[in-house]
């Protein structure tokens, strides 16, 4: 008798996109590589997209959706009749940490996303990027093709598609009252 026993499943790639894998009360609770594996949508499009309230406009569930395109940005793929070269972690980081931390705001929307990303690409073009490890030069920097392959995962994602529901707005539209001291 022999057997293999082995920390991985049979497609390594979808592993590697595992949260909470080694959680002991649930085990897996999202999978970035292969969202719909737990009930999350992969792209807008999915009928596992998140409408309700019980979900504050999505962002548990739906962010499947991202997830999924920084992966596919990650490691390529084909996804949705789109193919997406690998940039690797490195350019997939900082475009992403670039995206977030300049361009997005608490209610930016997927579509604010992909513009975001799309213009955090040419942002960085040509600009010398530092490893996300050691913070020292990596000798990586995004080119045009590379903001091909970001244009790529946002179609395969679907990030400027209508979802099939309105969320409302996600933040009280009301404006506060002003308080000043009187003088």
């Amino acid at each position: 008798v022999s057997a293999t026993i082995a920390l991985q499943s049979a497609d390594a790639v979808s592993y590697r996109w595992l949260i909470g894998e080694d959680g002991t009360a649930l085990g897996p609770i999202r999978d970035l590589w292969n969202p719909v594996c737990f009930g999350d949508p992969g792209k807008v499009s999915d009928p596992w997209y998140a409408c309700g309230p019980a979900d504050n406009g999505g962002v548990h569930v739906n962010s499947g959706i991202p997830n999924h395109a920084f992966a596919l940005l990650v490691d390529g793929g084909t996804y949705n009749g789109r193919t997406v070269e690998p940039l690797g972690p490195t350019k997939a980081g900082h475009l992403y940490w670039r995206a977030m931390s300049v361009y997005q705001v608490p209610d930016s929307d997927f579509a604010d996303h992909a513009d975001a990303l799309s213009q955090a690409c040419l942002d960085l073009l040509g600009v010398g990027l530092v490893d996300l490890v050691t913070g020292e030069p990596s000798g990586l920097a995004l080119d045009a093709d590379d903001c091909a392959q970001v244009e790529a995962a946002i179609e395969a994602v679907e990030l400027r598609g209508a979802p099939g529901c309105d969320l409302g707005p996600l933040l009280d539209t009301a404006e506060p009252p002003l308080v000043c001291p009187s003088t």
